[in-house]
């Protein structure tokens, strides 16, 4: 009894030792984001680009250049006969010497926008490379997790083995008995096929090594877990699951970037048609050279130079053009890239849920699996259950922890795929805590930990200057765009077609319109009409002016960073019944602007988080 003890006590310490010194999938991602070369080269681009900014700034600064000459020469002139000039030698030999200082006064806006122009283009190139890294770590959690999926599923196949070469055993000890064979040639069946299936395991499990070595760096030792996943990470409805992916995905940050570099492209074509002004100061000293050999000549002069282009064929109008076209170009592609990104969320979100309940199900399968073959065990031995009985129950509560293996895998490429949408996989997995392998198949779990995203930055890039994306309402998005409206899709919108006809409401004079002092005072379970988004605040007032808006019921702020946009929203609302009546009171030229009803709350939010 002794000794039993202690080969368990032995067992637990040598589990617990190793699972102690397991490499997590946390380690694995760190490891990756230090030393993998992709990820290397990709922070190199980014420092890369950053030059870029210094180098169009270049031309705030004056520029300063030197020029001179040192001079020796010496002139011989031989005259024909016939001349009457006497041949002569001339000999020759001074300096000139000049520095000359030229600044930019003004050239119609172009070297600002250049500027602006490379910060866009420096922040789009962050946010692509931002994506080449996730994706380097969604390949690594692939070859992590699928290594881990395999040991698994070889564990499995071969206890299915030792059980099929025991019931061999059982099936020869029987044939010898009664001579029959049918039993002994089932089971050495059943056992060469899971045979196979071990082998191809093996196969499958080389291919996961190769690439976990290639992201790593280092070979797996067999010490890797299962993670954990963090139900907090995943929003809590598919509506929610599409708003933080548009707003946050990098691919459409880097879209919206590029169309505010395309922005700036039509400001420098623009430009031409502006005047250009220059400070040009110089000074020039000259010995023996301009003077023959006379003596020294210094000049100093100062001048303010204007070149203004009137016409030249109508070729600078046609850049312009151009660029605008170039602009609604990169308009559309964000259109495509932002339905790709709300497809492939709707995708992974609906297939996590329903694989969660899946899960669920196999659970309770290979319970009762488990079950029958108990049941089929204590009968065989009562006589009432024939071997082949065993035989089959025990492929199928095989085939069934399979099964389940398997879909906990699904879950995980889903979680993940999630997260890699919403640009938050790294901060993810490097901001949980992990301990180990899980208990249960797959370990959930609810944690509320605020996410570190400047660490995370550090790790992804050298400096942290690109704001995290947190979910918001999809104003924030229309700010990043500028004046521009973004087109996100997001269900269940309360919309009011122009066109539609509401029928009247009857509403209590007392309680139709409630006036207060500001929105913020109203109720969060309150209504109200979004209008419009404008360039500042004074625009947002003149707006409401323009219109004949009551000033009574529209309500004006500012939001987005640097307070650069504004928000015009109208009347507060108990009903969306009452809302609509509003909106159908609207005149035709407000209603060609599509107002739409929206939760009061949502703007109380966006007011509170900039003010």
């Amino acid at each position: 009894m002794k000794i039993s003890k202690l080969l368990k006590f032995t067992c637990i310490s040598v589990l617990a030792s190793t699972a102690l010194h397991a490499i997590s999938l946390k380690d694995s991602i760190e490891k990756v984001l230090a030393t993998n070369p992709e990820v290397i080269a990709e922070k190199n681009n980014q420092k890369a680009f950053r030059k870029y900014i210094d180098e169009r700034r270049g031309n705030y600064y004056p520029r300063i250049d030197i020029d001179g000459t040192l001079e020796k020469s010496k002139t011989k002139k031989e005259y024909d006969s016939t001349s009457t000039l006497n041949d002569t030698t001339d000999d020759e030999d001074g300096y000139n010497f000049g520095i000359a200082l030229n600044q930019m006064i003004y050239d119609g806006d172009l070297t600002p926008s250049r500027v602006r122009e490379a910060k866009h283009n420096e922040l789009a190139n962050k946010y692509r490379t931002r994506a080449n890294i996730e994706n380097v770590v969604l390949e690594t959690i692939t070859a992590y997790t699928g290594l881990v999926q395999y040991n698994e599923l070889l564990a499995l196949t071969k206890d299915m083995i030792v059980t099929n070469e025991e019931n061999l055993e059982i099936a020869k000890e029987k044939e010898s008995i009664s001579g029959e064979v049918l039993e002994t040639y089932q089971v050495d069946s059943k056992l060469n096929f899971v045979k196979e299936k071990y082998l191809e395991e093996k196969d499958l499990k080389s291919s996961r090594l190769s690439t976990f070595k290639r992201y790593i760096g280092s070979e797996a030792d067999g010490s890797e877990t299962r993670p954990s996943i963090d139900m907090s990470k995943i929003p809590t409805s598919l509506q929610k699951a599409v708003e933080l992916a548009v707003l946050r995905n990098n691919e459409v940050l880097e879209q919206i970037e590029r169309i505010k570099a395309q922005r700036e492209l039509i400001a420098q074509a623009d430009a031409t048609f502006l005047p250009t002004l220059g400070l040009e100061l110089k000074a020039l000293t000259d010995n023996d050279l301009s003077l023959d050999e006379e003596g020294k000549e210094d000049q100093v002069y100062g001048r303010i130079n204007l070149a203004w282009n009137i016409y030249n064929g109508g070729g600078d109008h046609a850049v312009s053009k151009q660029e605008e076209l170039f602009l609604a170009e990169q308009k559309d592609r964000l259109d495509g890239i932002t339905n790709k990104v709300v497809e492939n969320t709707k995708v992974n979100y609906q297939r996590f849920m329903k694989n969660k309940d899946r899960i669920e199900v196999l659970k309770k399968y290979v319970t009762a699996n488990e079950n029958i073959v108990d049941v089929y065990k204590s009968e065989f031995e009562a006589g009432t259950r024939t071997f082949v009985d065993i035989l089959n129950a025990q492929t199928e509560l095989y085939e069934a922890k399979k099964s389940l293996v398997n879909r906990e895998y699904d879950l995980y490429s889903n979680y993940y795929e999630i997260l890699n949408n919403s640009s938050m996989l790294s901060e993810s997995i490097l901001t949980e805590n992990q301990d180990g392998s899980s208990v249960l198949p797959v370990e959930v779990v609810e944690s509320n930990t605020n996410v570190q995203t400047d660490e995370v930055a550090q790790m992804l890039e050298d400096d942290n200057t690109v704001e995290t994306k947190k979910e918001e309402v999809s104003d924030e998005l229309n700010v990043l765009l500028g004046d521009d409206v973004a087109n996100t899709v997001v269900e269940d919108k309360l919309s009011v077609n122009p066109d539609e006809t509401v029928p009247a409401v009857v509403i209590p004079a007392d309680a139709q319109y409630i006036e207060y002092a500001s929105f913020l005072d109203a109720s969060p379970e309150s209504y109200t009409v979004n209008i419009a988004t404008t360039k500042g605040l004074q625009k947002a007032n003149e707006f409401v002016s323009e219109k004949g808006l009551d000033s009574t019921q529209a309500y004006t702020y500012e939001f987005g960073p640097g307070m650069k946009s504004a928000k015009v929203i109208y009347g507060i609302f108990d009903s969306v019944k009452e809302a609509k009546a509003a909106i159908a009171n609207f005149s035709t030229d407000l209603k060609a602007g599509k107002p739409y009803i929206d939760n009061i709350s949502k703007h109380q939010k966006l007011y509170k988080k900039y003010h």
